[in-house]
């Protein structure tokens, strides 16, 4: 690792930033970030720049890149994703990728509710209109069967019977169309409501497959994390639960570091050690101590 800053800079596992004012967040960045930060309050502060040359972080670097008095740390999390970094591939791999295929598949399908309203209007509309108009065309037949009998002129009569059987004739098509579309728009929200019941259930064998699987993977290193837990400075222990601690949470993350793969610095704003080589020598990972 090289560190520079301004026109000062440094090289190996250990680096000591303490007297150059710098915060934690900031040489984080500077070790997660491809090129030089600026190290000022604004960008026309003109401050120098910090730039740490190191490997890439990996997934562990992401929940422990800094260790300090007010940060814990999901050991359970972070020593599944330890002993991933390892190789090792927990029962419950194939069905967690088959599991996500499937909710993959599911979609997000909804039932359009708009439709229904609007069907369901249409079909009132249409029943009301199909109603009307069968009782005018029954009174309008009446009125011819009076006439005929009575022997008066039927034309007008005639005409206008036939011309409210049409309009009947159009409403029940327009109706047995609306009647179809309430059924479709249905059947749509029973498929969706399908869907939804479906993919909360992949959900939750997804989310239990991955519970059982974290906790086949920390169970492989809880015995290094306790002993890692033994050997840091601080005061914790192994919790009930394999993976988890009671007492110090900054002697917890010093100890998942330890247990950990890790490549790029570690940054350290706790007083734990005695200097930044011997942080790294307990650590076995390389380290900048603001």
């Amino acid at each position: 690792m090289k560190v520079v800053y301004g026109a000062w800079s440094a090289t190996g596992a250990a680096v000591d930033l303490r007297k150059r004012g710098l915060t934690a967040e900031t040489v984080l960045r500077a070790v997660r970030c491809d090129g030089a930060v600026g190290t000022g309050s604004s960008t026309q502060d003109g401050g120098p720049t910090l730039r740490v040359d190191c490997p890439a972080p990996g997934p562990v670097h992401e929940a422990i890149g800094v260790v300090g008095t007010d940060r814990s740390v999901p050991t359970r999390r972070v020593l599944a994703a330890v002993a991933r970094q390892r190789g090792l591939t927990s029962p419950q791999a194939d069905r967690i990728e088959q599991l996500e295929r499937e909710l993959s598949a599911a979609g997000t399908a909804d039932g359009d509710a708009t439709a229904r309203r609007r069907a369901r209007r249409r079909l009132s509309e249409a029943g009301a209109r199909e109603t009307e108009l069968r009782e005018r065309v029954a009174a309008l037949r009446g009125a011819l069967r009076e006439r005929r009998r009575l022997d008066e002129p039927t034309e007008e009569l005639a005409a206008e019977l036939r011309e409210a059987a049409r309009e009947l004739t159009d409403v029940e098509t327009d109706r047995m169309a609306a009647e179809e579309a309430l059924a479709t728009a249905r059947r749509g929200a029973r498929d969706a409501r399908d869907a939804r019941e479906r993919r909360l259930a992949v959900e939750d064998d997804l989310a239990n497959a991955r519970r059982a699987a974290r906790a086949w993977l920390v169970e492989r290193v809880a015995d290094e994390f306790a002993d890692a837990l033994a050997a840091m400075p601080g005061t914790a222990g192994p919790g009930e639960t394999a993976g988890t601690y009671e007492g110090d949470d900054v002697t917890a993350a010093l100890a998942v570091v330890r247990v950990a793969d890790v490549t790029a610095p570690v940054v350290l704003s706790c007083d734990r050690f005695a200097s930044a080589g011997s942080a790294a020598t307990a650590l076995d990972a390389p380290v900048l101590t603001v």
